[in-house]
C-alpha cells in the first residue's frame, strides 16, 4: 500500500512517565490511509482475528469496535511507512507476517498501542504458558501509541516514542499482562528507548 510520505516530520516533547519529557515523532494519517487500515482489519481479512484464546485477536476490542486491535496495529505500520518512506504491507497472510517491515537487512516490528501506558508490551507467553517464539525474533522493535482517533472522521494521530534492539527487549522485566488470563509480557519502558531520530539517521541515508 502506497502511503503519503512525511518529508518534514513533527517532533514534539510529550510527558510520558512521572512528568519526564521524551522526544516523540507525531504522524497523522490521511483519510484514505485510515480507511485502508480499517478495510484490511475487519473479519477474516486479518489473520489475527481468528487466533484462539483469551489473548486471541487482542484485548482492547469492544462490542462497538471489535477489530480495534487489528486496525491499531495496521495504523502503526502505515504511520511508520510514512515516516521512513516505505510502502505498508497490508496484505493478508495465513499465520501472519514474519515481520512488519525491513530496515535495510534488519527485521522490524512496529508496536503501536491503543493508548499511552508509558511502556511497550511484547507477549512472551500466552495464557496456556506456551512461549511466543516470535517474541524476540526481530532485530528492531519500534514503539508508539495512538494519541487520538476519530472513527467517524477517519482521523488518527500516532506518536512514535523510540525503538529497541532485540537484546534491549530481552533484558527487560517480564510481568503478567494487564488483562487476559495469565499471559506474560516483556515490559519495555519508553524512557529507556533509543530515539526515532537515531533510527532515521541509521536507515535514511
Amino acid at each position: 500500500y502506497t502511503v503519503d510520505p512525511i518529508i518534514y516530520p513533527t517532533i514534539s516533547t510529550k510527558k510520558i512517565c512521572n512528568g519526564r519529557p521524551i522526544e516523540c515523532y507525531i504522524v497523522e494519517l490521511e483519510h484514505h490511509e485510515w480507511q485502508a487500515c480499517h478495510d484490511a482489519s475487519v473479519g477474516d481479512k486479518f489473520w489475527g482475528n481468528s487466533k484462539a484464546g483469551a489473548y486471541g485477536k487482542g484485548l482492547c476490542g469492544t462490542s462497538d469496535d471489535p477489530f480495534k486491535p487489528a486496525r491499531t496495529g495496521l495504523i502503526g505500520q502505515v504511520a511508520f511507512a510514512k515516516l521512513f518512506y516505505q510502502k505498508a504491507d497490508l496484505e493478508y497472510r495465513k499465520g501472519g507476517d514474519s515481520q512488519d517491515t525491513m530496515l535495510g537487512a534488519a527485521t522490524c516490528d512496529i508496536k503501536c498501542a491503543t493508548r499511552n501506558r508509558g511502556e511497550g508490551l511484547i507477549q512472551k507467553t500466552n495464557e496456556f504458558g506456551a512461549e511466543n517464539h516470535r517474541a524476540l525474533s526481530k532485530d528492531i522493535y519500534v514503539f508508539g501509541y495512538v494519541e487520538d482517533e476519530d472513527i467517524e472522521k477517519k482521523e488518527v494521530t500516532v506518536a512514535f516514542v523510540g525503538f529497541a534492539f532485540r537484546w534491549d527487549v530481552a533484558a527487560c522485566k517480564v510481568a503478567d499482562g494487564y488483562r487476559g488470563k495469565g499471559h506474560k509480557n516483556y515490559v519495555v519502558p519508553y524512557q529507556g528507548l533509543h530515539s526515532i531520530t537515531k533510527l532515521r539517521s541509521l536507515y535514511l541515508k
